[in-house]
């Protein structure tokens, strides 16, 4: 009995489907979002001239964020990077070379704080808000007390 002739079109078009669904699973793309969010002793938040600054393990800065920094909000300052876009002006390898972030604000005793990047997977999403490739993020999200006069 002869094949049908459409089966090798059809199993051609599977092929390539799930190549090409594979190929978007794999983590091309990494993002790394660092948030630290300020407060004084008495638990109020810090809104303004608060800097954090992100250093390398020799205690080298690789950037510094402020409470006026695009992405930052209230008293939250926000390092966000990405490997492919073209407003991030430094990449996720940047952020996971930091190992420490001095806070530091006016009037008030500096703090430092260790970082622990957390990498979590984002599969292939096809919904119409979010979708897209699948890729690593890497987290940091941590709060900072300063003693304030």
């Amino acid at each position: 009995m002869k094949s049908l002739p459409i089966k090798k079109p059809l199993l051609a078009l599977s092929a390539l489907i799930g190549g090409g669904a594979i190929l978007l699973s794999l983590p091309l793309t990494s993002v790394a979002v660092l948030t630290v969010t300020v407060l004084d002793q008495n638990n109020q938040k810090m809104t303004a001239n608060v800097t954090a600054t992100f250093l390398d393990h020799h205690g080298k800065p690789i950037v510094k964020i402020t409470s006026k920094t695009l992405g930052s909000w209230e008293n939250n300052l926000h390092w966000w990077t990405h490997s492919s876009h073209s407003t991030s002006k430094l990449r996720p390898a940047d952020a996971m070379r930091a190992t420490s972030v001095l806070i530091e604000a006016n009037d008030c005793g500096a703090a430092t704080l260790p970082i622990k990047l957390k990498r979590t997977y984002e599969p292939m999403s096809i919904a119409p808000h979010g979708g897209g490739a699948a890729y690593f993020i890497y987290k940091f999200d941590q709060s900072a007390v300063l003693q304030c006069r």
